[in-house]
């Protein structure tokens, strides 16, 4: 089971694209996909709030 930062990939109201609005827990195998307009980012650092900015 992997950490996994859910952000978003596009700006809504007053959080920006990268704002990370969940934090779950995933085997990153079972049947799972981020809310639409958001993505998720296996990490250990990122917590709720922050921005993420991918590489």
């Amino acid at each position: 089971m992997k950490r996994y930062a859910v952000y978003r990939t596009s700006a809504v109201d007053n959080e920006t694209v990268g704002y990370v609005v969940n934090i779950v827990v995933w085997d990153g195998e079972s049947p799972w996909i981020p809310p639409e307009g958001m993505s998720a980012v296996a990490s250990d650092t990122l917590n709720l709030g922050d921005i993420y900015t991918p590489s």
